[in-house]
């Protein structure tokens, strides 16, 4: 834990452990989630959005910020204008439409959208299909939480390259080093799966009003402790049952281990994650403004790693060994970890070498080269 997140959080003699909505402590443990007083992400530049050192779970910059020069996002709904006739259909469609939109025709467009989502779904590619469905019809369910994912990917993907990280010199890379035992003889892929935390396998609540399903107890280093309200994303327990049978199973959070270990503990009590990686194991920038994944670290071959992460700029370095995922909170009707593992087992796990598929498939690498998003997505994923 770093020194700011020991100063700001109140020294207690008492054993039991205090629930994070009791005002007294309620403040405290928001900082610590990364809920300080800052200025709207709109006012702000990329760099001052998150400051990771004093959250206890890793944060997320907003998805919705403007880049200069670069994004065209003004409000949460408008995604760039193209200036030719292929721009995708009800990309920048409004929520407050006419209403003549609410009239039997719409009406009937709307059920015929969902009846071609439904057939997408039962037969699409995991998360590229979704995405173009989120772009062309704002209507269906998953449509905000893709499109942010994207945007989120368009916006700091770029800003992030261009930070300077202290592996450029090879010092932190070499410092972190995670060292491994060989791949058991009896895995069926010799293949490592490393799982982002927060918002890809659970998601923690800050505020009383929200229902979690599990409460865990969180011991801060200083003794104090705190009750943190958890929802456990669909599917990820049996996944990761599941992907250990055949293949090596990690996760790696910057969250501090404190938080971490108990929603681990709880995840996986048969202890089948074969390593759990920390905030301590990210590499950072010269003022640990970002803390970023970079898979160097860990001793396995980069052409047998896959990275899942709600966060693409997270894996930024090694962009052709990342999955995308949107963002979980608590739907409980969320199938996206489904989607992951057919898309694993049958797709990615059993090639020789998974970056050569994953650069292919989602291209990440090219999303700096759009002035739009819009754009981004229709080149990238051959949308006529």
């Amino acid at each position: 834990m770093s020194r700011h997140l020991y100063n700001i959080i109140q020294a207690s003699n008492s054993q039991q452990p205090y629930s994070i909505h009791q005002p007294s402590y309620r403040q405290n443990y928001n900082q610590c989630r990364g809920q300080t007083q800052e200025k709207k992400a709109s006012e702000q530049p990329v760099k001052q959005m998150s400051q990771p050192q004093s959250n206890l779970t890793e944060t997320k910059p907003n998805p919705l910020i403007k880049i200069p020069e670069k994004s065209q996002i003004t409000q949460p709904n408008n995604f760039g204008k193209k200036k030719n006739n292929n721009q995708l259909q009800k990309v920048v469609t409004r929520m407050d439409k006419n209403s003549d939109d609410i009239g039997i025709h719409g009406i009937n467009n709307k059920i015929q959208n969902h009846q071609n989502t439904i057939q997408k779904i039962q037969s699409n590619r995991y998360y590229i299909d979704d995405l173009i469905t989120a772009f062309q019809d704002e209507t269906v369910s998953f449509s905000k939480l893709f499109r942010d994912n994207f945007v989120n990917s368009y916006n700091f993907i770029p800003t992030i390259k261009q930070v300077q990280f202290f592996q450029a010199e090879d010092k932190q890379i070499q410092e972190k080093k995670i060292k491994l035992e060989p791949y058991p003889q009896n895995l069926k892929f010799k293949k490592t799966v490393i799982f982002d935390l927060d918002e890809t396998l659970v998601h923690c609540n800050e505020e009383e009003s929200m229902c979690s399903q599990i409460v865990l107890p969180i011991t801060f280093p200083n003794g104090e402790k705190v009750n943190a309200g958890i929802n456990i994303r669909p599917f990820a327990e049996k996944m990761i049952k599941l992907l250990s049978d055949v293949c090596e199973v990690m996760i790696f959070t910057a969250s501090h281990e404190c938080y971490a270990n108990e929603v681990i503990n709880h995840l996986d009590p048969q202890q089948r994650v074969k390593r759990r990686i920390f905030r301590d194991s990210c590499v950072t920038d010269e003022n640990s403004t970002y803390y970023i994944k970079n898979l160097e670290v860990i001793d396995r071959d980069l052409k047998d790693i896959v990275i899942v992460d709600n966060a693409s700029y997270s894996f930024v370095h090694q962009l052709e060994n990342g999955i995308p995922i949107i963002s979980f909170y608590d739907d409980k009707q969320d199938n996206q970890l489904i989607k992951l593992y057919r898309f694993l087992i049958h797709k990615v796990l059993p090639l020789d070498d998974v970056r050569i598929l994953l650069k292919e498939y989602f291209k990440l690498d090219q999303i700096d080269q759009f002035q739009t998003i819009v754009e981004a997505v229709e080149k990238m994923y051959c949308i006529e």
